[in-house]
């Protein structure tokens, strides 16, 4: 059987890491339906960057694990052997590949999958790209980067962008137009599936029942705006990098693990900073929809976007001085196991 291949690029804060997760631990269902789920690992950023990436070191996930100049060309024959050997050898239609860091690969990358996928028995290829409306999405990466210890200040003065125009056009490029397939993801959570519901209707070009599990499941949980604030504060303080290394008072995760639980206000950064994403992405905007041929995308969640929020009751020293005592009874513990 000649498979067609469904590469899913993300973008990211569109629910990547829930659809990866999903598809890793429903492989037999989907193997049902007719879609292998293609490596071994749940996140396929990895083999694809060692497969592909012309540089994989500008990759911090090739780095994370255990990539360095020594381990380029092993890592490289491994990953490209195992997806050989999962195209050759499939027994259903349809493989499906999920990796968020393929949104940065730069043109050569691109040109590299290609051209590896052209010597390979398959029916054809699909990338698969989830959009985000740029207010939710700057929204949301700020407080993954504020977990990666960026403060909040630097963050409102430079707004992260989704860059639809840079991360769609080269896979256009080399794929063509008719490969891309652009999912609205505020449209795709309203699916009665969820967003594994979703990408599988992409995938297979019809609706499919619901998987067994949690299809609404979060991988990345969110912070109330009074946690958040909280970690800005533990950021100043103890700050998360030290010398490109993780502060060995600090752990992986520990946002999530001291702060999640604190309810407070919905996590937003002001109509100023709204104001200044627009003003940053309504050219990038106005390409996708031209792209998409959807001259209204995102119209409704830029308005419920930069509508007002509550601001959190608690003063600046409060914040202070809860995390500092937050973060000494979390270190203690630490300590003690």
């Amino acid at each position: 059987m000649q498979p067609k291949v469904h590469l899913h690029i993300g973008l990211g804060k569109t629910g990547t890491s829930t659809i990866q997760s999903l598809c890793n631990q429903q492989r037999k269902a989907l193997e049902s339906h007719g879609i292998r789920y293609a490596f071994p690992e749940e996140n396929h950023s990895l083999p694809l960057v060692s497969a592909f990436a012309c540089d994989p070191l500008r990759f911090p996930v090739f780095l994370e694990n255990g990539g360095n100049p020594d381990t380029v060309e092993n890592k490289r024959r491994g990953a490209r052997r195992t997806l050989k050997r999962q195209l050759k050898d499939c027994p259903v239609p349809n493989v499906f590949i999920s990796g968020e860091a393929a949104a940065a690969f730069g043109d050569e990358d691109v040109k590299q999958v290609k051209k590896f996928l052209n010597n390979q028995a398959i029916s054809g290829v699909q990338i698969i790209c989830y959009v985000r409306e740029p207010i939710s999405f700057a929204t949301s990466l700020a407080q993954q980067r504020m977990k990666a210890g960026v403060r909040l200040s630097t963050l409102i003065a430079e707004p992260p962008k989704p860059l639809f125009r840079e991360r769609l056009s080269r896979w256009a490029n080399v794929f063509g137009r008719e490969a891309i397939t652009v999912v609205d993801f505020h449209e795709a959570c309203q699916h009665p599936n969820g967003l594994l519901g979703s990408i599988l209707a992409k995938v297979l070009g019809e609706e499919v029942p619901a998987l067994d599990g949690d299809v609404m499941q979060k991988s990345n949980p969110a912070l109330s705006m009074e946690a958040a604030l909280l970690l800005d504060a533990i950021n100043a303080r103890h700050p998360y990098i030290v010398d490109g290394k993780i502060n060995p008072n600090r752990r992986s995760q520990d946002a999530n693990r001291i702060l999640t639980s604190i309810k407070g206000a919905k996590f937003d950064l002001g109509p100023e900073f709204a104001a200044r994403v627009r003003e940053l992405t309504d050219d990038d905007v106005a390409w996708l929809r031209e792209f998409t041929g959807r001259p209204s995308l995102f119209e409704a969640y830029t308005k419920a976007a930069t509508a007002a929020t509550p601001a959190p009751l608690w003063s600046d020293d409060t914040i202070s001085d809860i995390a500092e005592e937050l973060f000494g009874l979390y270190a203690a513990s630490v300590q003690q196991r």
